[in-house]
């Protein structure tokens, strides 16, 4: 399974990092502390789930995940 972690605090974020690579079937596709790069590696990588803070400074992770579901929909549209 592609992991995505968003996360704008390092000791979070690196904790989470940590879980995910000591358990089987786990690959981090993308550890960042931005809800805008978050959108960016949704545009150019597939991921399967994504561990998003909901507070976070610029685009909270409500609004972010908003964009990326919209962005997911259009990409099956298209199919």
């Amino acid at each position: 399974m592609r992991v995505m972690i968003v996360e704008d605090q390092t000791m979070i974020r690196s904790l989470l990092e940590s879980y995910f690579r000591a358990e089987d079937g786990y690959r981090i596709t993308a550890s960042i502390p931005g809800a805008k790069q978050a959108v960016e590696v949704c545009r150019t990588s597939s991921v399967d789930l994504i561990l998003m803070d909901v507070q976070m400074p610029i685009l909270n992770g409500y609004e972010t995940t908003k964009k990326i579901r919209q962005m997911e929909d259009r990409k099956k549209a298209e199919i």
